[in-house]
């Protein structure tokens, strides 16, 4: 849900010596191969590919080619992913992030009265030394410094204009609010604004 789909996929899971489950895949993403190797116990596993198809929807990313070398291995609380994504063409889209869908809530339902209840145990309250896990789903996935390089063909077209840019970004924060910083330097590109056409002749961001 973070990178991209990863279909036509031929595998083996072994055992180590020592006795930790690992595993070695290789799928497709678009029409080049992503090679997936590591632990399952602990969780520590690469991902190598070159011109792999993937989606950043969290960045607005629809639709990108790149070279990926990136790694997600366990910690307290969920999973950290570090690495490297190097873009070839990458296409921005202002519509890649849909809000989810709001869930239907259950119907209620019938209350035998004949059947006594369940009685409800509280759980002890949390140790203040423990770790408390992140909320899950998106939240429990945090960047580690993932480098985002793209050094041109970064294409944007809205209702005001399009650009080109090249980028040179760290990601970090999770998956539910990630965090960039770096640089965005447009290339070439056009604003329509007021009923007139202007040419960007340079914009740093």
């Amino acid at each position: 849900s973070t990178f991209g789909r990863l279909t036509n996929i031929d595998g083996r899971l072994q055992q180590l010596p020592d006795g930790t489950p690992a595993v070695r895949v290789v799928g497709l993403m678009g029409q080049q191969p992503l090679t997936i190797e590591g632990t399952l116990a602990p969780l520590a596993i690469r991902a190598t590919g070159t011109g792999v198809t993937a989606r950043l929807p969290n960045l607005l990313v629809d639709h990108a080619v790149v070279d990926a070398n990136i790694r997600l291995v366990t910690e307290p609380g969920g999973v950290a992913l570090s690495g490297s994504v190097v873009a070839e063409e990458v296409i921005v889209d202002p519509a890649a992030r849909r809000p989810p869908a709001t869930a239907t809530p259950p119907a209620e339902s019938a209350v035998d009265p004949d059947v006594e209840p369940i009685p409800t145990v509280e759980a002890p309250p949390p140790s203040a030394t423990a770790v408390q896990p992140r909320a899950g789903g998106l939240a429990a996935l945090r960047f580690d410094a993932l480098a985002i390089r793209a050094p041109g063909r970064v294409t944007l077209t809205t209702n005001v204009g399009s650009f080109e840019a090249g980028l040179d970004l760290v990601l970090g924060g999770t998956g539910a609010e990630p965090r960039l910083s770096g640089s965005a330097s447009a290339i070439r590109g056009n604003l329509r604004f007021g009923g007139r056409d202007f040419t960007i002749d340079r914009a740093v961001a």
